[in-house]
C-alpha cells in the first residue's frame, strides 16, 4: 500500500509541475539606415514598432549601429563626436561613442507583445550630411509545453 501511494504522489507532482520549453522556430533580423540631420543633440534617425506573438519570446542576440562619413567609409561614431546608439523600449541595446568605445548590452529577452526599435544618433558636432545605420538579431522561439 506505501508503495502505491509513492508511486500516485509522483505521478501527481510530475503532472502538477510541468515547465515550458523553448523551441527554436526563425532567425530575424532587423536594419535601420538614414541621414543624420544638422542639428545638434540627439536624433531618431529610424523607428519600427515590432510584435512579437503570444506563445513566442525572442532573445536579441546581438544589436549594433555606425555613423558613416560622406567618404563611404564607416566609423564607431566620429571625430567631431557623433555616437549612435540602437534601443529597444527606449533602453540601449548597444552604444557607440566617438571613434573607441562601444557598450554591448545583448542578449536582452522580449516578451509577446508591442515593442520599439529605434536607431538613434548623438550628433554634437552640428555637421550634417552623414548617414548612420544598424542592425538587430533575433532568434524567435516558441514556448512549447
Amino acid at each position: 500500500m506505501k508503495f502505491l501511494y509513492i508511486i500516485v504522489c509522483i505521478l501527481f507532482s510530475h503532472l502538477y509541475s510541468s515547465s515550458q520549453n523553448l523551441q527554436f522556430n526563425q532567425v530575424l533580423n532587423y536594419n535601420f539606415s538614414g541621414y543624420v540631420p544638422s542639428a545638434s543633440g540627439y536624433q531618431i534617425i529610424q523607428s519600427n514598432n515590432v510584435t512579437v506573438p503570444v506563445g513566442k519570446v525572442w532573445k536579441v542576440e546581438s544589436a549594433s549601429c555606425r555613423v558613416v562619413l560622406p567618404g563611404g567609409s564607416g566609423i564607431f561614431g566620429s571625430a567631431n563626436a557623433m555616437s549612435c546608439a540602437m534601443l529597444i523600449n527606449s533602453s540601449p541595446a548597444s552604444i557607440l561613442h566617438g571613434t573607441s568605445h562601444a557598450s554591448i548590452y545583448t542578449p536582452i529577452w522580449l516578451s509577446a507583445g508591442n515593442h520599439s526599435l529605434e536607431l538613434l544618433v548623438n550628433n554634437n558636432s552640428g555637421y550634417g550630411g552623414n548617414s548612420s545605420n544598424g542592425s538587430i538579431s533575433v532568434i524567435e522561439f516558441n514556448i512549447v509545453p
